[in-house]
């Protein structure tokens, strides 16, 4: 049975997807209302997934708006829908492989593929536009 916290990641999600907070809360809403009916538990990427279908032109609409920024966000944005959403739930949503598995309907190493693929071309636009793409070797502890 999802909980508060799952609410609460699932409105963040929506925000982030649409820019409008108050129509994340009610699709949130809307989304734990038919989970709950459900007869059997829903994982969380799923959720995810089904919140995601009646925002999907608010959504569309965002990301329009954000591929003409120049930033990291306008470069994802930009590229092609698997992808960018790819890399907002892993980074942005911190969802687990197996959370990624349930919001693709695939398995984790097709996620994993996914996600490694989304990245490589994320880290190649954003070469050819100038940013420095921190290399994730180059990190300290």
């Amino acid at each position: 049975m999802p909980g508060h916290t799952d609410f609460q990641r699932l409105a963040l999600f929506l925000a982030r997807r649409t820019g409008d907070a108050d129509y994340a809360q009610v699709l949130a809403k809307d989304t734990f209302r038919w989970a709950l009916s459900q007869p059997q538990d829903i994982p969380f990427g799923t959720l995810l997934a089904a919140s995601a279908r009646p925002a999907a032109a608010a959504i569309r609409e965002r990301d329009r708006e954000v591929a003409r920024q120049r930033s990291m966000a306008g470069i994802i944005a930009a590229l092609h829908p698997m992808e960018r959403e790819v890399l907002r739930l892993v980074y942005w949503d911190k969802l687990s492989m197996g959370e990624l598995a349930d919001f693709l309907g695939c398995s984790m190493a097709r996620a994993g593929a996914l996600l490694d693929k989304a990245y490589g071309h994320a880290e190649r636009r954003a070469t050819r536009l100038g940013f420095v793409v921190a290399d994730s070797s180059d990190e300290t502890a």
